[in-house]
């Protein structure tokens, strides 16, 4: 069986993250009028959601045995 390992993916998953910047805050797609970095933060924001529950369901998982 895997290694189930130390959770550095999902620490990192769930910090705050953005392509664009403002200072310390990260941009959401909402800050933008522009429909294509508006399309990207939200692709990126689902991929990201996607990729958190299939660690979180795949951890469950190798720990339940």
């Amino acid at each position: 069986m895997p290694a189930v390992g130390d959770g550095r993916r999902l620490t990192f998953l769930t910090q705050p993250a953005s392509f664009f910047w403002d200072g310390d805050r990260p941009l959401r797609a909402a800050d933008f009028d522009d429909p294509f970095r508006q399309g990207l933060l939200t692709i990126a924001t689902a991929t990201s959601r996607t990729e958190i529950r299939w660690l979180r369901e795949t951890i469950d998982g190798l720990l339940k045995g």
